[in-house]
């Protein structure tokens, strides 16, 4: 059986501006209203990964979809720090 791990997925507000032809993002930090999702649950991170990609195509507002651990000293999958665990989407 795969090991599971305390994943927290956020979803935030975030703004994109084209500047000299790249488009940048700008996610909001700015309180509650800038949050459109916020959750936890203990799952393998082939399916927090997959979970994450649904919260993302849920939410059609521009935003930032983050998988996070849920604590700051939880034990990490192999390869998290190394993989992009954030979505940009929306319109």
């Amino acid at each position: 059986m795969a090991k599971t791990y305390d994943f927290r997925f956020i979803v935030r507000k975030a703004e994109k501006k084209m500047i000299g032809g790249v488009e940048y993002v700008t996610v909001m930090f700015g309180g509650t209203a800038d949050v459109y999702h916020e959750s936890c649950a203990e799952m393998t991170y082939a399916e927090a990964k997959h979970h994450l990609q649904n919260l993302s195509d849920g939410e059609p507002r521009t935003h930032r979809a983050v998988l996070s651990m849920k604590y700051r000293d939880d034990r990490v999958p192999p390869g998290f720090n190394k993989n992009k665990n954030w979505i940009d989407g929306g319109n």
